[in-house]
């Protein structure tokens, strides 16, 4: 009887971690998130009004030096109000909403800012949020993923340490997760008045993670 000696070489030893990474820094950029929303009882009325009070918030932008590029429009919405009567709805009025998203570059004039265009259009005022970002972020994500690959290969090393052998070439590279950065913080208080609102920038998050193949020898 023959033996045949199999033609399949031994699987590479290998070992894959995770590596992982957060970076903090301070936001250069702020942006506002608002709408003018008005209630009225035709369109041309609600229209008229929502528009008034645009007019107004611009205008308190324009105080502050805010260019209209950094303060473009954007979703402007038309809708009805109703209420059922007899199983049926009936139209009593009509809303429109004006948004605008508001970017501020001088992060010092953002509490007055806010103060100013809150107070500006009054009740139909609708404030979504304020974010703090890092305009140019790549220098921030790239930090990121170079200590999280850093992070897994200090990992690995140890885990090959532990099993009696030595990092070989890299056999696999895969982003486990997105590197952008993370707005943290909000205005804190909504004021019905030209008085600065304060506001706490916090951080920006970066973080990343990565899956890394190492072959051992």
């Amino acid at each position: 009887m023959n033996a045949t000696k199999s033609s399949q070489s031994p699987r590479q030893p290998s070992v894959t971690v995770t590596g992982h990474a957060t970076l903090n820094a301070a936001p250069d950029i702020g942006r506002i998130r608002l709408a003018c929303q008005a209630n009225a009882a035709t369109v041309a009325e609600a229209v008229a009004a929502s528009s008034a009070a645009v007019g107004k918030v611009r205008a308190a932008l324009d105080k502050h030096g805010i260019d209209i590029a950094d303060a473009p429009s954007g979703r402007i919405a038309i809708s009805t109000q109703e209420q059922w009567e007899n199983n049926k709805p009936v139209i009593t009025g009509y809303a429109t909403e004006h948004h605008i998203t508001v970017t501020v570059r001088d992060l010092h004039i953002l509490g007055a800012l806010l103060g100013d265009v809150v107070a500006a259009a009054g009740d139909t005022m609708r404030l979504h949020g304020v974010d703090f970002l890092v305009e140019d972020d790549e220098g921030l994500r790239s930090r990121a993923r170079d200590q999280a690959f850093a992070d897994a290969k200090a990992l690995a090393q140890q885990y090959a340490g532990l099993a009696g052998r030595q990092l070989g070439e890299v056999l696999k590279v895969e982003e486990a997760g997105g590197a952008s950065p993370r707005p943290m913080a909000t205005a804190r208080a909504m004021m019905a008045s030209a008085e600065a609102i304060p506001v706490e920038p916090g951080a920006v998050d970066a973080s990343a993670a990565v899956v890394v193949t190492w072959a051992l020898d």
